[in-house]
Formats: C-alpha cells, sequence, structure tokens
C-alpha cells in the first residue's frame, strides 16, 4: 500500500530537499541511508577502540612498577598477610 501523502523534508546525507511519502523517513534513497548507517557504525567502532586504549593506557603505569628494581628488592616488604 503506498502513501498518498506528500512531505517535503531534506535528507540528512546530502542535505537535498526530497520528497518522502512517511513522516520517518530521513534519507533520499537507500544509497544515503546506507552511507549514514555505515559512518554511524564507523565512529561507533573507533569511540570503543579509544576507551580501550585509554584503559590499557591507565593499565600500563602499574605494568611499569613490576620492572623496577627497588620493587623486586624490597617489594616483599609492602606485601601484608592475615598469619599471626
Amino acid at each position: 500500500m503506498s502513501s498518498n501523502i506528500d512531505i517535503k523534508k531534506k535528507c540528512k546525507w546530502f542535505e537535498q530537499v526530497f520528497t518522502a511519502h512517511k513522516m520517518s523517513t530521513s534519507y533520499c534513497s537507500y544509497r544515503c541511508a546506507s552511507l549514514a548507517y555505515k559512518k554511524r557504525v564507523r565512529q561507533e567502532r573507533i569511540i570503543s577502540y579509544q576507551k580501550e586504549l585509554s584503559l590499557k593506557e591507565q593499565n600500563e603505569p602499574i605494568k611499569d612498577l613490576e620492572h623496577r628494581e627497588w620493587l623486586k628488592r624490597y617489594g616483599n616488604l609492602f606485601v601484608t598477610s592475615n598469619n599471626p
């Protein structure tokens, strides 16, 4: 069933005016919708990689401490035990 209404809208990808037949239509074509979707997924993936990288960077100073000579030599003094 086709819609009888014609709505002038602006494509979110090309920013051209087009005639939509539904209120929920945001893009003038399937190609524009696909390109916008791919860009959105790509940006989400980049953000998740950046978060993962920042978490790794936060944990690296702890790894750096393990390699210091004084910590190897005197690190057992800082360990506490519950044994009497």
